[in-house]
């Protein structure tokens, strides 16, 4: 993204603005790599992002997944934990967000 660009963006403080989902897409990829994410991200393809519930009805958290382009790994980061996944889990991080 040019800094023209950039500087266009709306406030991060709003949780929805690209600027705050960039920056969550930044710790969620810190976060991979210390799980082993090699950096790639599988050719023709994007990370998923998916609202998660959440008791506030103001605000709306998120996750992100995407795979791994040369073995098919998915790394999936969330601010809550995901229980369902715990089975076909290999690693995990403990990641969670901090406010941007």
């Amino acid at each position: 993204m040019t800094k023209a660009a950039e500087a266009d963006l709306p406030d991060i403080s709003w949780p929805h603005s690209p600027k705050f989902v960039m920056a969550r897409w930044q710790l969620a990829q810190a976060a991979a790599k210390e799980v082993d994410w090699e950096g790639d991200i599988r050719k023709g393809e994007q990370p998923y992002v998916s609202p998660l519930p959440h008791h506030d009805d103001t605000i709306c958290e998120f996750l992100i997944a995407w795979k791994q382009d040369n073995n098919g790994s998915t790394f999936v980061a969330s601010p809550y934990p995901l229980p369902w996944l715990e089975e076909q889990m290999v690693d995990y991080t403990g990641f969670q967000p901090v406010a941007v």
